[in-house]
């Protein structure tokens, strides 16, 4: 596949940098990509390939997107900086951590176990979060919360297995943010069949096998909640509810959290042969104020999908607190 440096206007205004920057809006010319059946074709790798951010920076606060020009001075502006994953013509950017771990210590992902073989998508949002602000809309409760939890994360104390994150721990993530975060962007399979959509995660192999035949929700809840899809037009609507609340295990962020009230919404388009456009809304009265959206454009990957294998045995559970035992001696005195 021929990886371009794109730029989108809003949902669906996608186009190469190197021929110029969008500036309305375009309709994708999907007619073709049905399946054998007629609903519209969504089967393939996706990932997110964009640098932008999830929240907005402070520095563009009250900008939701970017102008023309700017887009372009961010595509030209990209070598020779720390922030982007790759050059237009191929020179590496120099290796920085992803925004997600920047501030954590050392044992998280840096670049070099990143895919930086394409160079990066550019979207025309300042913020993956859409709307005025750029910015969760916490509860005062749980924007202390989130801000404990991020101050404190991967530090300890590790005194039972209850204190590494349920990532660590080889179970999940959660369902918000799994289509476009991750290990190389989150990578995404869609399976499709009659009456049926699959989703796969490549990263603890999360799957999601989601009925769009018409049935409604039922009453038994899950970690990954219960979804259910359907066709609006071109695009598949999944509402997922009925999540187990998992308010005491400890996450990689607080407003990934599953509690029994938090519903999601989430929107896929087929924008053109090489971009599916991706929205989500999350709605929590439990951590929320109000209802908040995410919209990212995916980039189809035309290789195999892999296996994500999060340490077999969970060997990483047993070291980490085996390793805090240890310093708990060293601190005492005492011998190992």
């Amino acid at each position: 596949m021929n990886h371009r440096h794109l730029v989108a206007v809003g949902a669906l205004a996608v186009l190469a940098a190197g021929a110029g920057i969008a500036t309305a809006q375009t309709q994708p010319e999907t007619a073709a990509l049905r399946t054998a059946w007629g609903e519209p074709d969504l089967e393939g790798v996706w990932r997110n390939e964009t640098e932008t951010p999830f929240e907005r920076p402070a520095e563009l606060a009250g900008q939701e997107f970017y102008t023309p020009e700017e887009a372009t001075a961010l595509v030209e502006g990209r070598c020779g900086t720390s922030r982007y994953r790759a050059c237009a013509d191929g020179r590496q950017a120099p290796e920085a951590p992803s925004p997600e771990t920047a501030s954590q210590p050392t044992g998280t992902y840096n670049r070099f176990w990143q895919d930086t073989g394409e160079p990066e998508r550019v979207f025309a949002r300042t913020s993956l979060i859409a709307g005025p602000t750029g910015r969760i809309p916490f509860t005062p409760e749980m924007q202390v919360e989130s801000d404990r939890n991020a101050a404190s994360y991967g530090l300890g104390p590790f005194n039972t297995w209850h204190d590494i994150d349920t990532g660590e721990r080889c179970h999940t993530d959660g369902l918000p943010g799994s289509v476009w975060t991750g290990t190389a962007g989150g990578p995404q399979r869609v399976s499709q069949s009659p009456g049926w959509v699959v989703i796969e995660g490549e990263q603890f192999r999360d799957r999601r096998i989601v009925p769009t035949d018409g049935r409604p929700h039922g009453n038994v809840r899950h970690w990954l909640g219960e979804s259910v899809g359907r066709w609006e037009g071109e695009t598949l609507v999944v509402e997922t509810r009925n999540f187990l609340d998992k308010t005491s295990e400890r996450w990689l962020a607080t407003w990934r959290v599953p509690t029994e009230t938090m519903r999601i919404v989430e929107r896929f388009t087929r924008v053109d042969a090489e971009t599916l456009m991706y929205q989500l809304t999350v709605e929590d009265p439990a951590k929320f104020t109000e209802a908040w959206m995410v919209e990212v454009p995916l980039s189809r990957l035309d290789q195999p999908y892999l296996e994500y294998a999060c340490h077999e045995g969970n060997y990483g559970v047993i070291h980490t607190l085996s390793g805090a035992r240890a310093r708990e001696r060293e601190a005492g005195g005492g011998s190992r």
